[in-house]
């Protein structure tokens, strides 16, 4: 229970900090000095400032969102934007920052796995594209394609400041996924 009050304080902390300057302008110093809790408190449960942006992207933001197929992926992506839009000056300065283990690559790395399971669920339900899975390079290719494809705008929607709203966002998203995926696979493998 301590853990989590801690993890909470300097996740707040953060948030206020990291709302006003440049992620990489604030330091572990400025965060644990800004909530009152020692460096060695900071270390014991983060390994730096981005595992701690990290950690609080994934239980405020993707904490409701599973990568199980099938979904409605226009419900969980408004939720999804609308999260952020919660803390819309924090996340439009983290996401800016791109460096080593920057919230970008956590969020292409959640939508490559989560695109993994969404062509699975595809196959799965249109048998007839059961050799995808089987070649490799091909599955591959088309999970990371994915991947950028919904991580790309995301980010853009999210460093230009969130200026269209989250259901006009999350309909773009929805759209990929539901129209030009399936569109994308019967036209460019067809299977024989």
């Amino acid at each position: 229970m301590k853990a989590d009050v801690t993890k909470r304080a300097l996740a707040q902390s953060v948030k206020e900090l990291v709302s006003k300057h440049p992620l990489e302008s604030v330091s572990v110093k400025d965060i644990t000095d800004h909530c009152g809790l020692s460096r060695h408190g900071f270390y014991y449960h983060f390994r730096d400032k981005q595992n701690l942006v990290s950690w609080v992207f994934k239980n405020e933001v993707m904490v409701n969102l599973e990568q199980k197929w099938p979904r409605d992926i226009y419900r969980d992506t408004v939720a999804f934007f609308k999260a952020i839009e919660k803390d819309k000056e924090f996340y439009i300065n983290v996401f800016k920052y791109e460096g080593q283990n920057s919230l970008s690559d956590f969020l292409y790395n959640w939508n490559r796995k989560d695109m993994e399971n969404y062509l699975r669920s595809f196959v799965d339900e249109n048998n007839q594209y059961k050799e995808l899975l089987e070649d490799e390079f091909s599955f591959t290719f088309v999970v990371n394609l994915m991947a950028h494809t919904l991580s790309g705008p995301t980010i853009d929607w999210i460093r230009m400041g969130m200026k269209s709203s989250a259901e006009n966002a999350a309909e773009v998203i929805a759209n990929v996924l539901s129209d030009f995926l399936p569109s994308f696979l019967k036209e460019t493998y067809r299977m024989k």
